[in-house]
Protein backbone atom coordinates (compact mmCIF):
# COMPACT_ATOMS: atom_id res chain seq x y z
CA UNK A 1 0.00 0.00 0.00
CA UNK A 2 1.73 3.83 -1.04
CA UNK A 3 0.75 6.77 0.50
CA UNK A 4 0.76 10.06 -0.69
CA UNK A 5 4.22 10.94 0.48
CA UNK A 6 5.21 9.02 -2.00
CA UNK A 7 4.24 10.67 -4.83
CA UNK A 8 5.33 13.37 -3.27
CA UNK A 9 9.25 11.93 -3.05
CA UNK A 10 9.20 10.60 -6.66
CA UNK A 11 8.21 14.69 -7.79
CA UNK A 12 11.58 15.71 -5.48
CA UNK A 13 14.18 14.27 -7.43
CA UNK A 14 17.03 15.84 -8.23
CA UNK A 15 18.44 15.49 -11.42
CA UNK A 16 15.32 13.62 -13.24
CA UNK A 17 13.63 15.34 -16.29
CA UNK A 18 9.72 15.89 -16.26
CA UNK A 19 9.06 13.08 -18.42
CA UNK A 20 11.18 10.63 -16.09
CA UNK A 21 9.21 11.55 -13.28
CA UNK A 22 5.83 11.54 -15.31
CA UNK A 23 6.64 7.93 -15.76
CA UNK A 24 7.83 7.15 -12.77
CA UNK A 25 4.87 8.58 -11.44
CA UNK A 26 2.62 6.25 -13.45
CA UNK A 27 4.44 3.24 -12.91
CA UNK A 28 3.67 4.06 -8.83
CA UNK A 29 0.10 5.36 -9.46
CA UNK A 30 -0.58 1.50 -10.99
CA UNK A 31 0.86 0.01 -7.43
CA UNK A 32 -2.44 1.53 -5.57
CA UNK A 33 -5.39 -0.26 -5.68
CA UNK A 34 -9.05 1.14 -5.34
CA UNK A 35 -9.34 2.85 -1.99
CA UNK A 36 -12.89 4.48 -2.88
CA UNK A 37 -14.06 0.90 -2.99
CA UNK A 38 -12.82 -0.30 0.30
CA UNK A 39 -14.06 2.81 1.92
CA UNK A 40 -17.75 2.31 0.35
CA UNK A 41 -17.65 -1.71 1.00
CA UNK A 42 -16.99 -0.92 4.64
CA UNK A 43 -19.20 1.74 5.37
CA UNK A 44 -22.07 -0.19 3.80
CA UNK A 45 -20.86 -3.48 5.88
CA UNK A 46 -20.91 -1.62 9.22
CA UNK A 47 -23.80 0.39 8.36
CA UNK A 48 -25.94 -3.47 7.70
CA UNK A 49 -24.45 -5.04 10.83
CA UNK A 50 -25.35 -2.19 13.03
CA UNK A 51 -28.75 -2.30 11.48
CA UNK A 52 -28.72 -6.14 12.53
CA UNK A 53 -29.77 -6.99 9.06
CA UNK A 54 -26.07 -8.44 7.72
CA UNK A 55 -25.80 -12.36 6.92
CA UNK A 56 -22.96 -14.59 5.74
CA UNK A 57 -25.35 -14.76 2.30
CA UNK A 58 -25.40 -10.85 1.97
CA UNK A 59 -21.65 -10.37 3.11
CA UNK A 60 -20.77 -13.05 0.27
CA UNK A 61 -22.69 -11.28 -1.92
CA UNK A 62 -21.98 -7.90 -1.45
CA UNK A 63 -18.06 -8.74 -1.28
CA UNK A 64 -18.72 -10.77 -4.87
CA UNK A 65 -19.09 -7.95 -6.34
CA UNK A 66 -15.46 -6.25 -5.53
CA UNK A 67 -13.50 -9.34 -7.39
CA UNK A 68 -11.55 -7.38 -9.83
CA UNK A 69 -11.94 -4.00 -8.80
CA UNK A 70 -8.62 -3.88 -7.24
CA UNK A 71 -10.34 -2.66 -3.64
CA UNK A 72 -7.40 -1.56 -1.20
CA UNK A 73 -6.94 -1.41 2.19
CA UNK A 74 -5.48 2.27 1.53
CA UNK A 75 -9.47 3.23 1.72
CA UNK A 76 -9.92 1.92 5.08
CA UNK A 77 -11.72 5.05 7.09
CA UNK A 78 -11.58 3.57 10.43
CA UNK A 79 -15.57 3.56 11.22
CA UNK A 80 -15.98 1.04 13.56
CA UNK A 81 -19.55 -0.67 14.15
CA UNK A 82 -21.40 0.65 17.44
CA UNK A 83 -19.74 -2.40 19.81
CA UNK A 84 -16.38 -1.20 18.69
CA UNK A 85 -15.43 -3.74 15.71
CA UNK A 86 -13.95 -2.92 12.85
CA UNK A 87 -14.71 -4.60 9.33
CA UNK A 88 -12.12 -7.70 9.49
CA UNK A 89 -14.00 -8.50 12.75
CA UNK A 90 -17.32 -8.40 11.42
CA UNK A 91 -16.36 -10.11 8.48
CA UNK A 92 -14.44 -12.90 10.01
CA UNK A 93 -16.91 -13.18 12.83
CA UNK A 94 -19.61 -14.30 9.96
CA UNK A 95 -16.96 -16.15 7.52
CA UNK A 96 -15.44 -18.44 10.76
CA UNK A 97 -17.58 -18.00 13.86
CA UNK A 98 -15.18 -20.45 15.60
CA UNK A 99 -12.01 -18.78 14.73
CA UNK A 100 -9.76 -17.00 17.41
CA UNK A 101 -6.14 -15.70 16.58
CA UNK A 102 -3.51 -18.61 18.10
CA UNK A 103 -0.10 -17.44 18.36
CA UNK A 104 2.17 -19.85 16.33
CA UNK A 105 5.69 -20.53 17.66
CA UNK A 106 7.38 -21.04 14.50
CA UNK A 107 6.26 -17.60 12.94
CA UNK A 108 7.96 -15.16 12.13
CA UNK A 109 6.23 -12.34 12.96
CA UNK A 110 7.02 -8.89 12.46
CA UNK A 111 6.86 -7.57 15.56
CA UNK A 112 6.04 -10.24 17.99
CA UNK A 113 4.54 -7.45 20.66
CA UNK A 114 1.50 -7.24 17.76
CA UNK A 115 0.88 -11.12 16.72
CA UNK A 116 -2.53 -11.23 17.52
CA UNK A 117 -3.30 -8.32 14.91
CA UNK A 118 -0.69 -10.38 12.43
CA UNK A 119 -2.66 -13.09 12.65
CA UNK A 120 -5.96 -11.43 12.41
CA UNK A 121 -4.83 -9.74 9.26
CA UNK A 122 -3.63 -13.32 7.62
CA UNK A 123 -7.40 -14.46 8.47
CA UNK A 124 -8.82 -11.45 6.43
CA UNK A 125 -6.39 -12.10 3.52
CA UNK A 126 -7.88 -15.85 3.65
CA UNK A 127 -10.55 -14.27 3.24
CA UNK A 128 -10.69 -11.56 0.66
CA UNK A 129 -8.19 -13.50 -1.83
CA UNK A 130 -9.71 -16.72 -1.04
CA UNK A 131 -13.05 -16.64 -0.52
CA UNK A 132 -13.67 -13.59 -1.96
CA UNK A 133 -11.14 -13.52 -4.85
CA UNK A 134 -10.13 -9.99 -4.27
CA UNK A 135 -6.71 -10.62 -5.50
Amino acid sequence: MRKNNDYDALWQQEGTDIKARQRNFQKKEILVGNNAAYATFQHTIITLYNHNVLTLALLDELAREYTDTDIDSGGDTGLTTKDGKTLEEVCIGLVDPQWLPVKREDANYVNPKYWEEEERYEKWYEITNGRWEWS
